[in-house]
């Protein structure tokens, strides 16, 4: 795995916390031992919370003058599933950065699951290191373009 400091560099991140994003990047196949238990799966729960808040205010920020609730709903929705974060992540680099056990076969590692649960992860890794504004801020970076170019 190259070192997260590449990816951040790349993302113009200062991160404090490391060990909470190498958590972020850490399958649940990777969980050998008693000392080594933590995997993404927690960071994952508050990422997608964090994502689904950001998206959804965004797009109340840029349509509430156009759109029902209805069709800002369908738009959230479209835009925080999982092909749509996979594609993010893979935009992103994030495969580059994942852990997996040695149980997980090189063929099934570029799986739309575990890039969106990555991305969820790393979401929450934010959130949690730097605070909602500065997740806010690249979470709006990274949706804004497809925000304003939607189309039903």
């Amino acid at each position: 795995m190259p070192k997260l400091q590449t990816l951040f560099e790349q993302l113009n991140l200062h991160v404090k916390n490391l060990h909470s994003y190498e958590v972020a990047f850490t399958h649940s196949s990777c969980r050998v031992s008693e000392t080594h238990k933590q995997d993404y799966e927690k960071l994952e729960f508050i990422g997608d919370a964090v994502i689904s808040f950001v998206v959804a205010s965004l797009i109340y920020k840029l349509h509430s003058q156009t759109l029902d609730q209805g069709k800002m709903t369908k738009m959230r929705s479209e835009l925080v599933q999982k092909k749509a974060l996979a594609r993010y992540a893979r935009t992103l680099g994030l495969e580059h950065y994942i852990q997996f056990g040695p149980q997980i076969k090189e063929n099934e590692k570029d799986n739309d699951r575990f890039l969106e649960d990555v991305f969820e992860a790393f979401m929450g890794a934010l959130y949690i290191d730097l605070g909602i504004e500065r997740v806010s801020e690249f979470l709006t970076s990274i949706f804004k373009q497809d925000i304003l170019e939607f189309s039903f």
